[in-house]
């Protein structure tokens, strides 16, 4: 047993100075510190900071070094936890943090396997609580909340944030990631598409994409409605805030997990429910989800949509179908950065009839050329690469008979790309003549990342008197 070194007597140095140091002391050095930091996420760091804490007490206590491999210390250290009443879940989070900062051996060693084992026995992993709320108590409380345009700041955040959680079942962390640039409206509602990295985040997995509807059936707790009444409300009030979600006071600034968990709280309480038992808002997937299954909606489905594996989310509001409203009047949306092919026109109108999932998100949309003809053409939402490696977000127009791809002079400025002189004419729909000066070239991606593809591509071409308005992307 080594004694104690001179820093274990100081104050807790706290949970990533200590994994730091642990680091340190394999031989890493310099950068390489850092670059392995950072694979660790926040919310794991702060998971582990009560437990390292106790070991740093424990290892005083019992002149020890904090990074001393022994079982037998480890064995005594998780059962003093156990006979504080520790439950089964924490003891394996404490297991972790461990083997995080001493030695991949406190999860793979026998004994302490074995002592896992029987603790398990002992002491059962159980959930929560073994039921859940009813929907309707908190939809009946949100619907007093109308008008909407009579809403408070707050009034109307809490109802949007609770309307969100119940109809997507994600978690607060997800509906915080949501940026106004990855916001698409159409005339059946709003997809949010998720950059951020999520708690299920992994590189097998494709981020989740939330689907919110227009509910024709009731507008007073219709989800899409209110994102709109939200979004119009907030609009003088964000600056250069890209977070959908703000707080409802000055200074305005992006709302956090924690502000999200607290509103909807606040709303379940004002709702009727008891806090003390449901005292998360991680509840509403709970009732949610539950309420989905009791109508009959396929398990795999519920699953996928909770925590998005294998496909985008499909959302469902508490297992109903949702059934669109007319076609509300287009809201600002982010403009069309990259074209795949060239469509050109003096007069156009754009218009969406479907919307197909694949590998791709792809929506058939219709372009009225001088009000003549309607021309059948897709767009795409795709991973456009920079220069530094990074994706943005875009979506493309598709035209199976254009002979070359574009992309406007705006987005190639934002990407940082090469171009090269060219001096070129291009004609397009309606013999309109463009002059193309530089050329570059591009590489995108599917959002799966099963597919990528570079080309070389035009940059510029589309002026004001030939630009294709995407009113309905």
């Amino acid at each position: 047993m080594e004694e104690t070194t001179s820093f274990v007597a100081q104050p807790f140095p706290g949970s990533r100075s200590l994994i730091e140091q642990s680091i340190r002391r394999t031989g890493v050095t310099g950068e390489t510190i850092q670059i392995m930091i950072s694979s660790i996420s926040k919310g794991t760091i702060k998971q582990y900071t009560s437990t390292l804490r106790c070991w740093w007490q424990f290892c005083i206590n019992n002149k020890i070094d904090v990074f001393h491999l022994s079982i037998d210390l480890t064995l005594k250290f998780l059962t003093e936890l156990y006979n504080s009443g520790v439950a089964y879940g924490s003891l394996n989070c404490a297991r972790s943090a461990l083997a995080l900062i001493i030695s991949p051996e406190i999860g793979s060693n026998g004994g302490i396997k074995i002592f896992f084992k029987v603790i398990g026995n002992l002491r059962p992993s159980k959930p929560r609580y073994d039921f859940t709320w009813d929907p309707s108590i908190v939809l009946n409380f949100l619907k007093e909340l109308y008008p909407l345009e009579n809403l408070s700041l707050t009034e109307l955040t809490c109802k949007l944030v609770t309307l969100l959680a119940l109809i997507t079942a994600h978690r607060v962390k997800t509906l915080a990631l949501i940026k106004l640039e990855n916001i698409f409206r159409d005339e059946t509602g709003f997809e949010i598409w998720i950059t951020g990295r999520t708690k299920t985040s992994n590189k097998t997995k494709i981020q989740p994409v939330l689907h919110v509807p227009y509910f024709a059936e009731d507008e007073k707790v219709c989800a899409a409605k209110t994102l709109e009444a939200y979004l119009n409300k907030t609009n003088r009030l964000r600056n250069k805030i890209s977070n959908l979600l703000i707080t409802t006071k000055k200074p305005y600034k992006p709302a956090t997990s924690q502000t999200i968990s607290r509103w909807i709280k606040y709303t379940l309480e004002q709702s009727g429910l008891d806090n003390e038992i449901f005292e998360t808002a991680h509840s509403t997937r709970h009732s949610s989800t539950s309420l989905a299954n009791k109508k009959g909606i396929n398990i795999d489905l519920i699953k996928s949509t909770a925590a998005p594996s294998n496909g985008p989310s499909t959302n469902m509001l508490l297992g109903q179908s949702c059934d669109p409203l007319e076609a509300p009047t287009a809201a600002p949306l982010p403009n069309v950065s990259l074209t795949a092919s060239l469509v050109m026109a003096a007069s156009t109108e754009i218009g969406e009839y479907k919307v197909n999932t694949g590998d791709v998100t792809v929506k058939q949309s219709f372009v009225n050329f001088n009000r003549a003809s309607r021309v059948l053409l897709s767009t795409a939402v795709v991973d456009v690469i920079d220069k530094h490696g990074n994706t943005h977000l875009c979506r493309v127009l598709l035209d199976s008979g254009s002979e070359s791809s574009f992309i406007t002079a705006e987005l190639c400025n934002k990407l940082g790309l090469v171009t090269k002189q060219t001096n070129i004419s291009v004609s397009g729909i309606g013999q309109t003549n463009s002059k193309i000066l530089k050329q570059t070239s591009v590489t995108i991606q599917a959002r799966q990342r099963l597919l990528s593809l570079s080309l070389s591509i035009f940059c510029g071409g589309l002026n004001k008197s030939t630009e294709i308005r995407a009113i309905s992307w």
